[in-house]
């Protein structure tokens, strides 16, 4: 059956699950009229109405909710998902497929453990998404790690993680971000004084890692590679708390749609709506799910890359998130703009193995802002101005005097300082995501005092945002 066919029958049953939910009704849906889509807009979680633990009745559903999940995500803003027995089938689905292709290549995994910590939320089980019959033949083989999710501190947390990791007999690592396991080796490599070869004696038959690979944890990623030349490190594909959307598989490049669970819409870069099997290879796209489980046509803010195509299926890749700006004085740096900035800068610098990224600091006497970059490359990046000023937004306000001359943080793994950062200023560990630009002030404030304390010398935090910043001065 036709990609174009399948996501037919796929947005046929979602109108069905719709019609007779207040969102079906508001909109005027009729699953026998395939055009009463149309009807329906574009959505954020805000549009649903307040999404809160004991809600009787979901706006986009009919479903009774299984579970309720808290998340922060990146901009700060707390919302609950609701889990439905739907959505929990095709999350369960998703798992399904994904297993059956790494039992298909690495059967021995079924003779050891699997340490498996995906879901962000210190209130949540992983097996909570997964049919309850699956769930149980699961737990048969798997280290939960709900108990260390509860964990206060960075200590706490990893000396939990190392109760639960240091097993010989481990087969498969499934967590959300490389820089968990990153921060916890780290931990290992003071605490025990243990060099980055001894990383993989740690677990001899490590079969797989699964973690987040793409965009801003692509680096995290092939740090992972490096320390485990004999292990698979896989990218998850692409998943959010509101529903799964693709699947890696192991012989194939990107994601793969979930064809039957999601129906797919897009936004190109000129602003057409585009269906799945109207994608491009190499085009970068805005993804708007809809999900059996509810949310539909909903704008996650997750722009995707086509990179290939299997028997029509185009693969996706997730490229970067869409809509994060720092504009303070008009100089409008995207998350985009930021990571093209970040590759250009690092092409030719092999020593930067984990994820660099900028922050703005703004003074709070003349407003004057200057961006800086969190790296841990070992030279002196001179480039990092001419690659800004290429923003015309940045180079004005960069002529007008309200930005001054960028800075340089150089720090041992710029990601582990903005997890513990994040957590600091109040985010969940699960809801930091890797990324190119930092612009959340609370956790700005954090990454300063956790340099004031690694960098020797380093003026306060305090003393630098109550003083005018110049040109010349790069403190």
């Amino acid at each position: 059956m036709s990609v174009k066919r399948r996501q037919k029958r796929v947005q046929i049953k979602i109108l069905k699950l719709l019609e007779n939910s207040k969102w079906g009704q508001r909109f005027q849906i009729n699953s026998k009229n395939i055009e009463t889509w149309d009807n329906l807009p574009l959505s954020k979680a805000s549009d649903f109405g307040q999404l809160y633990p004991g809600k009787v009745e979901l706006s986009f559903s009919t479903e009774k909710v299984l579970h309720w999940t808290p998340t922060t995500g990146t901009t700060g803003i707390s919302k609950w998902i609701p889990l439905t027995p739907t959505l929990r089938k095709s999350f369960t689905r998703m798992f399904l497929v994904w297993a059956k292709d790494i039992l298909r290549h690495y059967p021995s995994i079924i003779f050891g453990k699997c340490f498996a910590s995906v879901s962000p939320s210190s209130k949540d089980d992983d097996l909570d998404y997964i049919q309850s019959w699956t769930a149980r033949i699961i737990s048969l083989f798997v280290i939960s790690s709900h108990e260390i999710k509860k964990s206060i501190s960075a200590e706490e947390f990893h000396i939990c993680l190392s109760k639960a990791l240091l097993k010989k007999d481990l087969r498969a690592i499934s967590i959300w971000s490389p820089s968990y396991l990153l921060n916890f080796l780290n931990f290992l490599k003071k605490s025990d004084n243990l060099a980055e070869d001894d990383f993989k004696k740690l677990w001899p038959n490590l079969k797989i890692i699964s973690c987040w690979g793409d965009g801003a944890s692509a680096a995290g990623l092939q740090k992972l590679k490096q320390l485990f030349p004999k292990t698979l490190v896989q990218a998850k594909g692409l998943l959010a708390t509101e529903g799964p959307m693709t699947i890696p598989l192991i012989d194939l490049k990107g994601g793969v749609p979930l064809l039957d669970d999601v129906y797919f819409e897009f936004i190109d870069s000129n602003g057409r709506l585009k269906k799945l099997h109207e994608l491009e290879i190499d085009a970068i796209y805005e993804i708007l799910p809809s999900w059996l489980g509810g949310f539909p046509r909903y704008q996650i803010s997750d722009l995707v890359k086509v990179v290939g195509f299997n028997k029509a299926i185009p693969l996706l890749q997730f490229e970067s998130r869409k809509g994060l700006t720092s504009d303070l004085v008009g100089e409008k740096i995207t998350e985009e703009f930021a990571k093209k900035t970040m590759t250009q800068l690092f092409s030719d610098y092999v020593d930067n193995d984990a994820q660099s990224f900028l922050m703005p600091l703004q003074s709070e006497i003349n407003g004057k802002v200057r961006y800086s970059i969190v790296t841990s490359a070992s030279k002196v990046i001179t480039e990092l101005e001419a690659l800004l000023l290429e923003n015309p937004h940045y180079a004005l306000a960069r002529k007008q005097g309200q930005i001054s001359f960028p800075k340089v943080f150089h720090v041992e793994n710029p990601q582990a300082a903005l997890l513990e950062a994040s957590v600091k200023a109040g985010f969940g560990r699960g809801d930091v995501k890797p990324c190119f630009l930092v612009t959340n002030r609370q956790i700005i404030q954090q990454l300063m005092i956790y340099f004031e304390k690694e960098i020797p010398g380093l003026m306060p935090f305090h003393q630098q945002m109550a003083q005018p910043i110049s040109p010349e001065l790069n403190q």
